[in-house]
């Protein structure tokens, strides 16, 4: 990442001083980030606008195409945004206003993290996804059946559910027993990779 950092204000043709001044930082910070022998690195809203500084994405700057465990920062969304349907376009943008958290799983670059707010899935199982859980979803995944995924339905509706597909059908399953099964049509937005109780720090 350091080396993108420097990389990238090199490309965009900006000084240290030009960049901190528009950062909003002590000159001093920058060259902290982009040296590799210092532990320093910019918080997730400088980086946010060195992104938007150098024309890059978080992604490009962080280096990852598939992101090591652990060192990846996805943003937080919630269930009403992916029933927007070109939901991804929106999350590829970065925002100073957006939430970002870092994925303890190994992740794709569209990779976001969703709080957890129906008991639908709330179960007796090692399984369950209480209410609060952090659930993080990669939409690059082809989803196999017993996987957890998040899927709009028809309605617009959407919901993070078992999939099955068994025996020439293909319908959404909740862990909670009190939920009945979804046989309405839906379309598959991202498998859940991986959840956490409480949300990991950036």
């Amino acid at each position: 990442m350091k080396e993108n950092l420097r990389r990238f204000r090199e490309l965009a043709g900006y000084k240290p001083a030009e960049v901190a001044r528009a950062v909003g930082v002590e000159r001093g910070s920058v060259y902290h980030w982009e040296d590799t022998t210092s532990k320093s690195m910019p918080k997730i809203h400088n980086l946010i606008r060195l992104s938007e500084l150098y024309g890059k994405s978080v992604s490009e700057i962080l280096g990852q195409t598939v992101a090591p465990a652990g060192q990846g920062l996805v943003r937080v969304v919630q269930l009403k945004t992916l029933e927007i349907t070109n939901y991804l376009d929106d999350l590829r943008i970065p925002s100073t206003e957006a939430s970002y958290v870092s994925c303890p799983f190994p992740h794709g670059p569209d990779t976001y993290a969703l709080e957890i707010s129906s008991p639908a899935n709330q179960c007796a199982s090692s399984d369950s996804l209480p209410i609060g859980t952090l659930v993080y979803l990669d939409p690059g995944i082809e989803p196999e059946s017993g996987q957890m995924i998040a899927a709009r339905m028809q309605s617009g509706e959407a919901v993070v559910r078992m999939y099955v597909s068994e025996a020439g059908e293909r319908f959404l399953r909740a862990l909670n027993p009190e939920y009945r099964r979804v046989d309405d049509p839906f379309e598959i937005l991202a498998v859940v990779i991986g959840s956490t109780k409480t949300a990991p720090g950036v």
